[in-house]
This record gives C-alpha cells, sequence and structure tokens, in this order.
C-alpha cells in the first residue's frame, strides 16, 4: 500500500504539454524545412533543433519533480522499471515502423537494400530495439539509429536516467551546482567548436549529445 501511494501521480502541469506540443510541432517543422531549404541560415526555423534541448531540460525537471523525493522511498529496481515502461514502447514501435519503411523506402533503392543483406537488416532492427547504435547500414548510414533517427535522444534519455538514479540523487545540492558549471563550459565547447549544437545524432558527433542532455 505504501509504494502505491508514492507511485500515485502528483500535480499534472497542463501547461507543459502544451508547451511540449509546441515543441513537437517545431522539430517536425524544422525536419521539413531541411527538405525545402538546406541552408539553415535562410530557413524560418533555422534554430528549430534546440527543441531538442528544450524536451530534455522538461524531461529533468518533471523526473525532477516526480521523483527527487520519492525515488530513495521506492527504490531504484521500482525507478528504473517505471522509466522502461515510460519510454521503451516508443523504442519499439520506431523500431518496427522504421524497418518497414527501410525495406519499402522508395529513395534509397532496391540496390541499398539487397547491399545490405538481410544479416545486417535484422542485426540494426535488433540493436534499435536494444537501445544500441548501428551507423552502418546502407542508405542510413549516416544516423547512429537507421530505422529511427530521432531515438538517438532516447538513448540519451536512458543514459541520463540512469546517471539520475545512481548518481544525481545522491549528490548534495553544492555539487549539482559544480556539475551545472562544468557541463556549462562543455556545451559551449561544442557550441564553438561545431558552430551549432545540431549534434549528437550520428557517429562522429555522438559525444556531442551527451553535453547537450547534461546541461539540459
Amino acid at each position: 500500500m505504501e509504494t502505491k501511494n508514492l507511485l500515485q501521480s502528483r500535480q499534472h502541469f497542463e501547461v507543459l504539454d502544451g508547451l511540449r506540443g509546441l515543441a513537437a510541432i517545431s522539430i517536425v517543422i524544422f525536419h521539413l524545412y531541411e527538405f525545402l531549404i538546406p541552408d539553415y541560415t535562410k530557413s524560418p526555423i533555422g534554430h528549430g533543433y534546440l527543441a531538442v534541448d528544450f524536451f530534455f531540460c522538461l524531461s529533468g525537471f518533471v523526473i525532477g519533480y516526480a521523483y527527487d523525493e520519492r525515488a530513495p522511498k521506492l527504490g531504484l529496481p521500482v525507478f528504473f522499471r517505471n522509466r522502461l515502461i515510460r519510454l521503451h514502447p516508443m523504442v519499439i514501435w520506431g523500431s518496427v515502423i522504421g524497418l518497414a519503411g527501410y525495406i519499402w523506402d522508395p529513395f534509397i533503392g532496391a540496390e541499398s537494400v539487397a547491399g545490405a543483406g538481410y544479416g545486417k537488416i535484422l542485426l540494426a532492427f535488433l540493436c534499435s530495439l536494444l537501445m544500441l547504435p548501428y551507423p552502418w547500414l546502407p542508405g542510413r548510414a549516416e544516423g547512429l539509429f537507421p530505422y529511427n533517427t530521432p531515438a538517438w535522444s532516447l538513448l540519451m534519455e536512458y543514459i541520463i536516467n540512469v546517471f539520475y538514479g545512481l548518481v544525481l540523487l545522491r549528490l548534495p545540492r553544492r555539487w549539482l551546482l559544480v556539475m551545472l558549471g562544468i557541463s556549462t563550459v562543455w556545451i559551449c565547447a561544442v557550441a564553438r567548436h561545431r558552430g551549432w549544437i545540431i549534434t549528437g545524432w550520428d557517429a562522429p558527433t555522438f559525444a556531442d549529445g551527451f553535453a547537450r542532455v547534461f546541461f539540459s
């Protein structure tokens, strides 16, 4: 009964749902303009990718609000199970739809599918289900997750949730402020080096994703 009471939802912030919806729409429009206007400096929503960082920040607030006080009482197994139930259905659906999209994609061509072979196609699907990067599929070799490119952000969510449960929950506030300072320097260094922070989704910039999620 005590565990059940702890798992009961706290106050729901409807305004956050609205902000989440606006951010999702801006991401869709941003990627649409990638095809229409490849030059980001000329796109009317050229900074739309920052909605991903907003999602990370929003996730941090929601997790902290929901679990800062309850997680020590619930225990790590329950916390990790709740996060798995929350996140992984999207991973599975994205993998299934992405697999179908790859096999019948009219743009990458039948040659890419034939060149990949059933072995690589199935291995990439298995990796996608397990949230393991596989940036070697012909025709989709740019992203860490060839069947569902945005899944890189879910991988970062998994990593930061584990880090939250194992480390952040146990740290006093002054150390959280120190880590915030370090992550601020890190994200600024990434932005200066790359010229932007639309990174983390492919193999060459994979490490940048950690800077984005840790700062947010």
